[in-house]
């Protein structure tokens, strides 16, 4: 075992510079570059926009966010585990059909009944716009399908620069509506362009790996990659889905205590500072996924002392971000964004101490399902959605202002993230003298 260990890390830390650390920091980098993007758009968009517009595009986000990261089922994660390409091939062609299925009943159901639907989450406002809805669900269930391909190919260059891609498009699209005051049409298109963005670059860059491999794909071995990878879907799909639910719910929350002008300085502030954490933790995460999933899973001792490494370096980078952001939120956002946005710094300063705690946990948590530690994994989200719930519901029953709102949500959120890393990371220890469980399909 001990030379076993010795060879597989030489190869993995292969000419002194951990390969892990160089997939991440070009995520990293494409993530950064993505969100500069997003962020020199911002004082734009909100001289083009009123903070009403901005609530409602919150409410959109929140939709698109909870919805298409489900419509796979969650199959879609297995994509990088099978030994062969012809096997993910079918992984992948699975994640597909059920994608395409569940977007056509959403559209459906939308057309049909989309102000019932959306009015019993108090979203009415969103019936005009079902037609985008679908549209983003199709788009956002397309780069997610593959982008994981790339992350399985372990492209991180072409995952970065389409991640780059998205926010340009986007951001073009929003401005140049917002100046011919199509609003808030301009948002929500902007966002339907920008999920989309990059998924011709992906399918030229691996146009040849479906050609070759679109031949193993066979209706019972569909079935089989099915069966074997039942527990993403029976253990894995409940879990994203209590995770998506309390990344988006603040939004929606927000948005049955205050009004929608406060939803838009929230919902801004949330997607300057939240939500790019959670790109940029989930990439950070990936990489360390492909990377132990390319390696002996029975080494245990050796992942955890890659997840100590990564930890490390994560709060190093983490920690005085998190004070820069708190900084130049309460300061410059408000001359940034222009006088009607200075609750917006002020939110942001809150929930910067969600930067620290998701970049070092989520890496670690992901690593349970390497392991297939689907009710773990479980536990761990309706976790975080307890504290989400938590947070409001405290905020409900002693009838906070949206400030004391947001510090409640931001301190409980991350002590979740805190302990969260130390389970997971405790739990994968307590395999270091056991078998790993399942095998390989492919």
């Amino acid at each position: 075992m001990a030379a076993t260990r010795t060879i597989l890390l030489a190869r993995f830390f292969d000419g002194g510079v951990p390969r892990v650390f160089r997939g991440m920091a070009t995520l990293a980098t494409g993530s950064i570059a993505a969100r500069a993007i997003g962020l020199v758009s911002i004082p734009i968009l909100t001289r083009l926009y009123t903070p009403e517009d901005f609530g409602l595009f919150a409410l959109f986000l929140a939709v698109i966010g909870i919805l298409a990261p489900l419509l796979s089922l969650r199959f879609v994660i297995a994509i990088p585990l099978p030994r062969t390409n012809g096997m993910a091939m079918n992984v992948l062609m699975l994640s597909a059909m059920l994608s395409l299925a569940f977007t056509l009943a959403a559209a459906i159901l939308l057309w049909v009944s989309g102000s019932t639907l959306l009015g019993w989450m108090g979203m009415e406002v969103l019936a005009p716009w079902w037609w985008l809805i679908a549209l983003g669900l199709l788009g956002a269930a397309a780069y997610e399908l593959l982008s994981t391909w790339a992350n399985r190919r372990r492209a991180y260059r072409i995952m970065a620069q389409t991640q780059v891609m998205q926010r340009l498009m986007g951001s073009v699209v929003k401005i140049v509506l917002g100046l011919f005051a199509v609003t808030p049409l301009g948002l929500l298109l902007g966002q339907v362009v920008m999920e989309s963005g990059g998924i011709g670059a992906l399918l030229g860059r691996f146009k040849a790996d479906f050609r070759d491999n679109i031949r193993h794909v066979r209706r019972h071995r569909l079935v089989l990659v099915a069966r074997r990878y039942w527990g993403f879907f029976a253990y894995g799909l409940p879990a994203f889905a209590l995770l998506v639910l309390s990344t988006k719910l603040p939004v929606i929350f927000f948005a049955g205590l205050f009004d929608l002008g406060d939803v838009g300085q929230f919902g801004l502030a949330y997607s300057v500072i939240a939500l790019p954490t959670l790109v940029l933790a989930t990439n950070l995460a990936k990489v360390l996924f492909a990377e132990v999933a390319a390696l002996n899973r029975k080494d245990i001792a050796m992942q955890l002392s890659l997840m100590k490494r990564v930890v490390s370096v994560s709060a190093v980078l983490a920690v005085p971000g998190c004070v820069l952001v708190a900084i130049a939120s309460i300061y410059l956002l408000p001359i940034i964004l222009g006088s009607d946005w200075e609750d917006t710094g002020l939110y942001a300063a809150l929930l910067s101490p969600i930067i620290v705690s998701q970049v070092i946990s989520n890496p670690v948590t992901r690593l349970l399902l390497l392991h297939e530690m689907h009710r773990k994994n479980f536990y761990l989200n309706a976790q975080r959605f307890s504290a989400v719930i938590g947070a409001f519901f405290v905020s409900y029953k002693f009838e906070f202002s949206p400030m004391e709102t947001v510090a409640v949500f931001s301190v409980l959120v991350s002590i979740h993230y805190i302990f969260a890393m130390l389970i997971a990371y405790f739990q994968i220890s307590a395999l270091k003298c056991k078998e790993p469980i399942g095998a390989s399909v492919g």
